[in-house]
């Protein structure tokens, strides 16, 4: 097996998962201007969060400039982090009450999206943003690492 070719598209996942994300909450984020940071301030009340305006503007920011952070890939992992904290309070808070997906008698929308943004995000709080990340370029020395050789190279159990 040809483990570079591994590598190489372990790099391009994170950069393709990192983009989708970013894209996700960078809309996200708008949409919470668009239709007024009161009425989110407001939903926030209405499901117990305290201070729900401060928190609609700081989700709001936050989800716009980390969206764009996580496309270009700096601080990704920080992101990662940050965007999995607002996701889990949002499934507590509001979508666990309603379920996985919304029963028609029911208004509002279940916790799927919450739940695939979580799992396009844990490989990037995980592994990083990877090679294809503006990070690597701005903290070179911090994202250089020494050549790491796999346990299978290192074993003598596929030798003849």
């Amino acid at each position: 097996m040809n483990i570079k070719f591994l590598k190489e598209q372990k790099c391009l996942s994170l950069l393709i998962a990192r983009i989708l994300v970013g894209i996700v909450f960078v809309a996200h984020g708008i949409n919470k201007f668009q239709i007024g940071i009161n009425t989110v301030a407001g939903l926030f009340s209405s499901v117990g969060i305290p201070s729900a305006q401060f928190f609609a503007w700081v989700v709001a920011f936050v989800e716009i400039f980390g969206g764009l952070f996580l496309i270009f890939g700096i601080l990704s992992r920080v992101f990662a982090l940050i965007f999995s904290i607002i996701l889990i309070v949002a499934i507590v808070k509001v979508k666990f009450s309603i379920g996985l997906i919304v029963p028609q008698a029911v208004s509002g929308v279940g916790m799927e999206l919450e739940l695939a943004l979580l799992a396009g995000l844990l490989p990037i709080l995980f592994q990083g943003g990877g090679r294809y990340s503006l990070e690597t370029i701005i903290y070179p020395k911090f994202f250089k690492r020494k050549k790491l050789v796999s346990v299978v190279e290192q074993s003598n159990l596929f030798e003849k």
